[in-house]
Order: C-alpha cells, then sequence, then structure tokens
C-alpha cells in the first residue's frame, strides 16, 4: 500500500478496484492478487480500496487470457 499525504491527494487519480479491473479486462479477484504482490499501487481510505493511476497502473496490460 502507498503511504499517500491526504493534504496532496488527487482524486482524479485513484478508481475502484472494479472499475479498474473492468477497464483493464481482468477479473476483480485477479485485480486483488495484483494488489497483494505489489504489482499495481493502491491506498484505502475508509474500508474501500483505490487503485493509484500512476505509471505502474496506466501501462499494466494483462499477461494471461483469462
Amino acid at each position: 500500500m502507498m503511504e499517500l499525504n491526504i493534504k496532496n491527494l488527487d482524486i482524479k487519480k485513484l478508481r475502484k478496484v472494479s472499475r479498474f479491473a473492468k477497464d483493464k479486462g481482468i477479473l476483480r479477484t485477479s485485480m486483488y492478487r495484483l494488489l497483494d504482490e505489489d504489482v499495481i499501487d493502491y491506498v484505502v481510505i475508509d474500508g474501500v480500496v483505490f487503485v493509484v493511476l500512476n505509471n505502474k497502473a496506466i501501462n499494466y496490460k494483462k499477461r494471461f487470457q483469462e
């Protein structure tokens, strides 16, 4: 999980996990595996997990056909 300064947080750079998974064409469950493996950065706000839209997330390509 990324350490973010809440004062400098740009909410336009956050995406809910389910929406990010849909945009990338992967399963939501696979998305949580990517978060656990630190492939994609995320932040938890009030118990909700958000993907941080940085270079790692934007450039992520699906590795295998599902």
